[in-house]
């Protein structure tokens, strides 16, 4: 689970972050859009994760930011889900979600901002529940090493 901080909202001072779940075996993906980087809004994600996976979640990977502080801790512990945090510094560790984000950078978030809806956080978060948001197993060509794969 982490957070993707989103372009500022043109002519004004607000912002709007990504929070991103990855299930590490089947990667089904699990995005929402908040207008606040905080625990509450990590403890509301983490039950959206929980509603939306059809299996029960019994770890969860973070990064060490505060938003992933005690209360978002403690609220997993209440849930008997067990949360782990990465080593500092170490985004690697927290790859899927990082090339997640990468991938929103460059397909969705361009998209989004030719609708004209960057700043309508409930429209946007219409539009990400409609597209790629639950699975990363979408038709997309991979690109590794210059070869497309083969059908």
């Amino acid at each position: 689970m982490d957070v993707k901080f989103l372009e500022r909202i043109p002519g004004t001072r607000k912002r709007l972050y990504q929070f991103t779940a990855i299930d590490d075996c089947t990667r089904i993906r699990v995005l929402k859009i908040y207008d606040a980087c905080n625990q509450t809004s990590s403890v509301d994600f983490a039950n959206e994760v929980i509603r939306r996976l059809p299996f029960r979640v019994q770890v969860v990977q973070t990064d060490n930011g505060s938003e992933f502080g005690s209360h978002f801790h403690w609220h997993l512990e209440k849930l008997d889900i067990r949360h782990v945090r990465i080593r500092p510094r170490t985004p690697r560790l927290d790859g899927k979600v990082e090339r997640s984000h990468r991938i929103d950078n460059d397909e969705l978030y361009r998209l989004l901002d030719k609708g004209g809806i960057s700043d309508d956080i409930h429209l946007a978060n219409k539009k990400c529940a409609s597209g790629r948001t639950t699975t990363t197993t979408t038709a997309r060509p991979a690109r590794s090493a210059g070869r497309r794969p083969s059908n």
